[in-house]
């Protein structure tokens, strides 16, 4: 698997708690089950988890997208 899972779960972590700061809890529940909810394997590719992904109620957009490493961004995470 490519890309760092430590900061991908370190960036991830730190998403979950700055949306219960900001009283989202129901959010906050949704992405600890996408983190947590999974095998804890690392060789999982996170391609998988877009199947778990919750969308937006208004818009029915996914609430989540994960974007691969490429060379050009590689050393790099991003959410977004």
């Amino acid at each position: 698997m490519e890309g760092n899972p430590a900061v991908f779960r370190q960036i991830s972590e730190e998403v979950i708690r700055e949306k219960r700061e900001k009283h989202h809890h129901l959010l906050a529940n949704d992405l600890e089950r996408i983190l947590y909810g999974r095998s804890s394997t690392v060789t999982q590719p996170f391609i998988s988890l877009v199947k778990q992904v919750p969308n937006d109620k208004e818009r029915g957009l996914p609430l989540l997208h994960i974007k691969e490493p490429t060379e050009k961004n590689r050393g790099r995470c991003s959410i977004g």
